[in-house]
Parts: C-alpha cells; sequence; structure tokens
C-alpha cells in the first residue's frame, strides 16, 4: 500500500501496441512447419515435438500476428498424431496434414519461417522440408514403464499433465522422464 500511495494516482494507462511487440521474430512467422517423419504416431517424441509447436503457434497467435499456416509432414498414419491425443493435451492441429517435403512445398508455397523438427532423426536433404529457421526439439528418454504410464495419463483424465512433464526443458535438450 504505501508503495501506491507514494505513485499517486493513475489516471490513464499508455497500451504498448500489438504491432509493436516483437519477441525474437515471432511477428514475422506466417507459415509454420512440423516435421514428424521418422517418429512414431503418439510417440513421446512426436507429442512433445507437436506440443512445442503449439507453444509456438499459439504465441505468434497472441502476439496479434494471426495464426500462421501450420504444415504437418508425416509418413502417412504412422506418425500421425492421433485426435485424441491431440484433445486430451491441448494441441491445436495443423492447417494441412501432408505425408511428402513435396507436398509442404507446395502447400507453404515458399519456404516455411520455421520448421520444428526431431533432434537426431534426419531425413534426406532433398526431401527436407524447406525453412528460414529450424527449430529442433530433443527426444523424450523415459524407461518403458514411464512411457507405459504416459500413454495411460493420455487416455485417463490427468493427460494435461503431461504437458508439464514433456515441455519443461529447453526444445534443442532431451526431456527425461523418470
Amino acid at each position: 500500500m504505501a508503495v501506491l500511495d507514494r505513485i499517486g494516482p493513475v489516471t490513464a494507462i499508455d497500451p504498448i501496441g500489438v504491432d509493436a511487440i516483437d519477441i525474437g521474430g515471432l511477428n514475422t512467422i506466417r507459415r509454420l512447419a512440423v516435421d514428424l517423419r521418422g517418429l512414431p504416431g503418439d510417440s513421446p517424441h512426436a507429442l512433445r515435438l507437436s506440443m512445442v509447436a503449439d507453444v509456438l503457434r499459439r504465441s505468434v497467435e497472441l502476439l496479434g500476428a494471426g495464426p500462421p499456416t501450420s504444415i504437418e509432414v508425416g509418413d502417412g498414419t504412422r506418425s500421425t498424431i492421433s485426435a485424441s491425443a491431440r484433445d486430451a493435451l491441448w494441441i491445436g492441429g495443423p492447417t494441412v496434414r501432408t505425408s511428402s517435403a513435396r507436398q509442404a512445398r507446395a502447400a507453404l508455397d515458399g519456404p516455411a519461417d520455421v520448421v520444428v523438427t526431431a533432434a537426431g532423426v534426419r531425413s534426406a536433404p532433398a526431401d527436407g522440408v524447406p525453412g528460414r529457421r529450424v527449430l529442433p526439439v530433443g527426444p523424450v528418454i523415459a524407461p518403458s514403464r514411464v512411457a507405459a504410464a504416459l500413454a495411460e495419463m493420455l487416455a485417463g483424465d490427468e493427460a494435461l499433465a503431461a504437458r508439464p512433464a514433456l515441455l519443461p526443458v529447453p526444445a534443442g535438450r532431451p526431456a527425461a522422464l523418470s
């Protein structure tokens, strides 16, 4: 209270315009690609990668730049995140799903501003998704019993508890669950 007494009454707040906010170039992201190729669908690593991309997408949208076009590139159904896992973890779906980098390039109409990809899982350069910036997401290291518990959480009412377990470390580093 003493601090407020010293400041005096606040008569007006001068808001910062949304267009003035630029945190590390986030408001320049218009096309976001998520490359899930080489990862099994609903695996902890694929879920973490999708969550990181979703946080990035939501951040861009909240800064007032509007939602970026998001492309998910997978190996057909093998590396697709299921609708139930997306719903359970509150992961927004992509604008377009494709099964090849060629289709992604066509859908993006140019290179992605950011490609979120699995660290350590490399595709052939000719088949890569073009992007101005690449955000590698580290794997999830978990004993089989923990991975099984994670799958059980996704099927139950405790699915959102998996978000803080998979996101607390910087994206490029492995997330170790125990």
